[in-house]
């Protein structure tokens, strides 16, 4: 998915996301290839300085997947602030699930691969369920790819404003910014990056929001 520019105004959640300057991408337009693959959301708050941001996974060229605590902030999207709207959320759940969908309402061509970030991508065609030891990858637009293994398949994690319930933990660090990517293996989705502890300087523990249970929420599927 190519790197957006999404903006809305509303408040700011936390978890995996973070505030950061807007120089890498500019109103919609990729930011020089820099990050061609994966979805990258940005959050304005007319009540707070900068901007927060959130990654995600494009299901087809209308329909944006992300984390829950990231659609949660608002409806309505736009490429600036007080901009046309380009996309409107269809769906959102957090806490207790942690997965939200965007539809865009305008034109936007992109690919649905995910970014290895060594000048290569993978295309994900598909969704499934883990299992322990597994070794899997995702990708974040603040840490890029990062690997590691499952430790569990059905977690409930608390978070200040609430529990989300059979998450998947694995020993990938992850880090703001980094919410609604893709954990995957092969060309098989299996979550959506949620929340954690640790980064990946020191390590770190991540959980997953579970893909299938979003498509099926939704309607949707890989494409």
């Amino acid at each position: 998915m190519k790197k957006l520019r999404l903006a809305l105004l509303g408040v700011v959640a936390t978890l995996l996301m973070t505030a950061a300057p807007a120089s890498a991408i500019t109103y919609g337009e990729p930011d020089a290839g820099e990050h061609p693959y994966v979805g990258f959301m940005i959050f304005f708050d007319p009540t707070e300085p900068g901007w927060f941001s959130c990654s995600g996974t494009l299901l087809s060229p209308t329909v944006f997947l992300t984390a829950g605590h990231c659609t949660n902030l608002g409806a309505s999207w736009s490429a600036s602030p007080g901009g046309a709207q380009i996309g409107t959320r269809a769906g959102t759940s957090f806490p207790v699930n942690d997965y939200g969908i965007v539809r865009y309402t305008s034109t936007i061509s992109n690919p649905g691969s995910v970014n290895l970030y060594n000048g290569s991508s993978r295309d994900i065609t598909g969704s499934g369920n883990v299992f322990n030891g597994q070794s899997l990858c995702r990708s974040g637009s603040t840490t890029g790819l990062r690997c590691g293994s499952v430790t569990g398949t059905s977690v409930t994690v608390n978070y200040a404003q609430g529990p989300v319930y059979d998450t998947i933990r694995t020993n990938i660090c992850a880090e703001g910014g980094d919410s609604g990517g893709s954990l995957f293996g092969g060309s098989i989705a299996y979550g959506l990056t949620s929340g954690g502890s640790g980064n990946c300087s020191s390590g770190g523990t991540t959980f997953f929001q579970k893909v299938p249970e979003a498509l099926s929420v939704y309607g949707v599927s890989v494409y």
